[in-house]
């Protein structure tokens, strides 16, 4: 019986690497306080994949503040103070390539509104006869 050989070749590609995502964290914003809200609205786009999260996180600026849903594209900052804050936006893809952006919060204090109300006549001064002055 002759003897058959079957030649089997099995080629392998690599995958292709993991292109990285590209995070956007929006337009710097300034607000005048009594305003005590502030949106953040950042993107996230991957070109080979989907995001799988985002994190928001406060870089600088004061300590007051609250980051409504830190985990959201789309958020709201509460009750900051005067000052200048810094945001950072972290996008994940599905397979954990990282990419971040930052943006600026400047919040000012509140205007005073210069009220100038009549001035009232000027008082004549009474005299009194030096008589009724004893």
């Amino acid at each position: 019986m002759p003897l058959t050989v079957i030649l089997l070749v099995v080629t392998v590609n690599a995958a292709p690497p993991n292109q990285l995502p590209t995070a956007n964290a929006g337009a710097n914003q300034t607000i005048t306080l009594p305003t005590s809200t502030v949106t953040l609205t950042g993107t996230g786009t991957d070109p080979d994949g989907t995001i799988a999260s985002y994190q928001w996180t406060k870089i600088t600026g004061p300590a007051q503040f609250t980051i409504v849903s830190a985990t959201a594209a789309q958020t709201a900052v509460n009750n900051p103070v005067q000052g200048v804050y810094s945001f950072e936006l972290r996008v994940t893809d599905n397979p954990g390539a990282i990419d971040r952006d930052t943006m600026t919060v400047t919040v000012n204090a509140a205007r005073l509104i210069n009220c100038q109300l009549p001035m009232p006549a000027p008082i004549k001064p009474l005299l009194y006869p030096p008589a009724l002055l004893r």
